[in-house]
């Protein structure tokens, strides 16, 4: 009687996972594809990140790649910023570069016979404050492969007769490694710290939380 109970048992389960398994399978069947046509979006990549903050003034460095080796070469097709054709200016700028001693390097060009795209506008900035929608879009295989992101400009204003800014980044100096040196370095007394850190009495200090991209 047991063994029949078992047998039972075993026959219940197994439809269970039977089923299970069709339902998994048809839900991957339906998703992959979609999923395969949005991979156009990890294909081409705009450095800075997206949604990063930038200060009006704001030195930094434009890059346009692409992730994966194609058949050929891939070409910038073009580039624009809220909807205005930049593509003249960033091709001069690079040119521009190129003539320079090392100026592959400072450009970023991947190495020769890759089938990559890499090319990087230096010492860029945004005059103005506002939100900006940079879009790059690149020839690869005949098919046109766009990335877009989106930056914060925000504006700057001096005070006083100030003309520079002192920045310290702390790497791993989080509030636990913070604390740990300050009781090693002085100990604690009656319930309060016996003193504190050069960088923790900084006038101004802030904390930050970092993430991989992917």
């Amino acid at each position: 009687m047991s063994s029949l109970c078992s047998i039972q048992f075993v026959q219940k389960r197994w439809k269970v996972v039977s089923t299970f398994a069709i339902v998994a399978m048809t839900w991957l069947a339906t998703v992959l594809p979609v999923q395969a046509q949005g991979a156009d979006e990890e294909i081409v990549r705009i450095w800075p990140t997206n949604n990063t903050t930038i200060l009006v003034g704001q030195r930094f460095d434009l890059r346009v790649e692409s992730l994966i080796p194609a058949q050929s070469a891939p070409k910038l097709e073009s580039i624009t910023i809220n909807g205005n054709n930049f593509t003249g200016t960033f091709r001069q700028r690079i040119n521009e570069h190129l003539q320079l001693p090392g100026g592959s390097i400072e450009v970023g060009l991947p190495p020769e016979g890759s089938n990559l795209f890499g090319q990087t506008l230096r010492n860029w900035s945004l005059p103005k404050p506002g939100r900006y929608e940079i879009v790059a879009t690149l020839n690869i295989d005949r098919r046109q492969v766009s990335a877009r992101n989106t930056y914060r400009v925000q504006p700057f204003q001096q005070r006083g007769q100030l003309n520079k800014v002192i920045f310290f980044v702390g790497d791993g100096m989080g509030t636990p490694l913070r604390t740990g040196a300050r009781i090693m370095k002085y100990g604690v007394k009656d319930g309060q710290p016996g003193g504190y850190l050069n960088m923790e009495q900084m006038p101004v200090s802030g904390l930050v939380s970092t993430h991989s991209l992917n």
